[in-house]
């Protein structure tokens, strides 16, 4: 008896180490290959005429106000990624605009949208995409925001067009 024991927990072992790494690696691959990373990009169109600003800085209206974006200098203010709120349907955001010959220019921008949960694979795991739905903004530095991209993923497409 105690052979016939020791043969089928030989036998049992055996398979359980199998059944182990064949589990563990064929799982997928080992490292994640593609981005969860989203956010809206904005591409900031300066109409003709207008001086570009000295400076722009972007904050978060969240409980606390937070430097999200700053850029001081003579590089022009061309293109920027900012994060939607992933508990929320709206996000809004405080652009200061600093200008050499006239006062800064606040613009108050809140952007309503769709969260979705999206699964990637098992070693990526999950990010949230994201429909904007609509924009409400102020209109003191910003002339116009258009919409051409609804949709938020993980490619980084233009999303927003901001003119000034």
């Amino acid at each position: 008896m105690g052979k016939i024991l020791k043969k089928h927990t030989q036998r049992f072992g055996i398979t359980y180490i199998i059944s182990v790494f064949a589990f563990f690696h064929g799982c997928g691959d080992t490292e994640c290959t593609e981005s969860t990373l989203t956010g809206m990009v904005i591409n900031f169109h300066h109409n003709a005429g207008l001086q570009t600003p000295d400076s722009a800085f972007i904050y978060s209206t969240l409980e606390d106000t937070l430097l999200l974006f700053s850029r001081t200098g003579a590089t022009k203010l061309n293109q920027l990624r900012l994060p939607l709120r992933i508990n929320n349907s709206s996000t809004k955001y405080i652009f200061r605009l600093k200008y050499t010959s006239i006062e800064d220019e606040i613009d108050l921008i809140e952007f309503f949208h769709n969260n979705q949960p999206h699964f990637i694979s098992e070693t990526c795991g999950c990010a949230m995409f994201f429909t904007i739905d609509s924009v409400v903004y102020s209109k003191n530095a910003i002339d116009s925001i258009l919409i051409p991209n609804r949709e938020i993923t993980n490619e980084p497409k233009e999303n927003i067009q901001l003119f000034f």
